[in-house]
């Protein structure tokens, strides 16, 4: 495979995600005109790159014109690492980089705002999507859902709300989140079993990926997860707790929300570690305590499933930006 072709798709990737986020950005009004016009000439020297790199390409004795080269992710990914260790190549990708980081977490804020307000309109025991969120669309989507009046919000989450093509798309960003490399091949078999509804399985699969989740938290925090009972409720509620006080220091800064979003995982996370007592459980309810020891039997449906995906969501957003 030519490198000049490999370095001009490197180029071109870094340049078409960085337009996109501009779009986004602006479309959002989470820049100004001003702004837009600043960051949108950051883009001018990757365009003369590209060009120089064609004409070099076009000059070769070895050009071929093949519309079939397409490099995979991973290729691309290792080329854009040996053009930043070049100073020709620095400037120009770190320049881009700082304003992705900038326009990012003027992203990240505006949507857990947008969060926040739902969660609170909502105040149920649904957690909504975090990685996935669409700011004023699912706001305006909730409007249209409380205007209907009679539709169950259960109906809402699974038949409207959290789509096939939206569950893949959280699958994919955790896919890129190297701080759950190793627990996303379980993460990964979980979510596809949903989205088979095959939902005893995924949520077997799903359970156990919250508690190990919380776990890794703890040890990103420098305690040991064996010194918790994790099926006693008192414990998980003070393992929730020592998450939130870590991570809220570190995302007030980004997010005046956070604590809000935060405190939905206080209630949402805890209510899995409660008893399960048959002649008293509440129906269509997960209970991890029923799950693991084979008491509860009815509770593969895509409610739970639903649920988990949203919990594991929340806690692996807070966690891949403040856990280290």
């Amino acid at each position: 495979m030519n490198n000049l072709q490999l370095k001009i798709a490197a180029l071109k990737d870094t340049e078409n995600k960085f337009a996109c986020l501009l779009k986004i950005a602006k479309c959002k009004n989470i820049i100004s005109n001003k702004e837009y016009k600043r960051f949108i000439t950051l883009k001018d020297p990757v365009e003369w790159e590209i060009s120089q790199l064609e004409k070099e390409l076009k000059m070769s004795d070895g050009f071929i014109n093949d519309r079939n080269f397409n490099p995979s992710y991973g290729e691309i990914i290792k080329v854009k690492r040996e053009l930043a260790s070049l100073p020709l190549y620095k400037d120009i990708l770190d320049n881009l980089q700082e304003i992705w980081e900038e326009i990012s977490n003027k992203n990240d804020a505006l949507e857990t705002d947008y969060i926040q307000k739902i969660e609170n309109e909502i105040a149920t025991q649904w957690l909504w999507p975090t990685s996935t969120f669409y700011g004023k669309t699912d706001f305006d989507n909730l409007i249209t859902f409380a205007s209907r009046g009679s539709e169950n919000i259960n109906k809402f989450f699974i038949n409207h709300l959290m789509n096939q093509k939206r569950i893949e798309n959280t699958l994919l960003n955790w896919q890129q989140e190297s701080l759950i490399k190793e627990r996303y091949p379980i993460l990964d078999q979980g979510v596809k079993a949903h989205l088979d509804k095959q939902f005893y399985a995924s949520v077997s699969t799903l359970v156990p990926q919250v508690e190990g989740l919380l776990g890794d938290v703890l040890e990103s925090q420098g305690k040991n997860r064996k010194d918790y009972q994790w099926s006693r409720q008192p414990d998980v509620r003070q393992i929730i707790s020592l998450m939130i006080q870590q991570w809220n220091s570190k995302a007030l800064n980004s997010f005046k929300s956070a604590p809000d979003m935060l405190n939905s995982l206080q209630f949402a996370v805890p209510n899995l570690y409660n008893e399960y007592i048959r002649i008293s459980a509440i129906p269509d309810r997960l209970y991890r305590h029923g799950i693991c020891h084979g008491l509860q039997l009815n509770f593969g449906t895509e409610k739970n499933s639903l649920q988990l995906i949203l919990i594991i969501d929340r806690i692996i957003f807070f966690y891949t930006r403040f856990g280290n």
